[in-house]
């Protein structure tokens, strides 16, 4: 049986805004151009095209050989079958975890530690305790 590549080993190769494009193409299958620059908090559409081309597709083939996301002027949704217009696509199913637990993944950036997880449920982002005991972080956050 061919193992799938795991996505995580993608995801540390990136800087924070190219991982934050990814996992949420990832999740949501497509996003257009705008949504994906709302993510990042982009000044331009540039900037995205960047990230998906020069930084995420060419990290993407040197690790697995073929690129993650691509650029559709009209594709169906393979979920709701509703063809969607102009979107940027995720194009594989890689795992992101061992299908028991969501992904957790952090990584240390210069000034910053960064935590990224898959959430089951949806929460309120405005409702959020901190606490550290121990180099323990402990994070809770209200669903919704």
């Amino acid at each position: 049986m061919k193992e799938k590549p795991n996505l995580g080993i993608l995801l540390k190769t990136l800087d924070r805004d190219s991982r934050i494009l990814l996992y949420n193409l990832w999740y949501r299958n497509h996003l257009n151009i705008s949504q994906l620059r709302e993510l990042i908090g982009a000044q331009n559409d540039f900037v995205i095209l960047d990230k998906l081309k020069n930084t995420i597709n060419k990290f993407s083939l040197k690790i697995f050989g073929k690129p993650l996301v691509a650029f559709r002027k009209c594709y169906k949704d393979p979920d709701s079958g509703e063809k969607i217009f102009f979107n940027w696509w995720f194009l594989d199913e890689m795992e992101f975890s061992d299908g028991k637990k969501p992904l957790m993944d952090f990584f240390e950036e210069r000034d910053n530690v960064v935590i990224i997880t898959q959430l089951k449920s949806a929460v309120d982002i405005t409702k959020v305790e901190l606490n550290i005991k121990n180099d323990i972080l402990e994070i809770k956050i209200k669903k919704v």
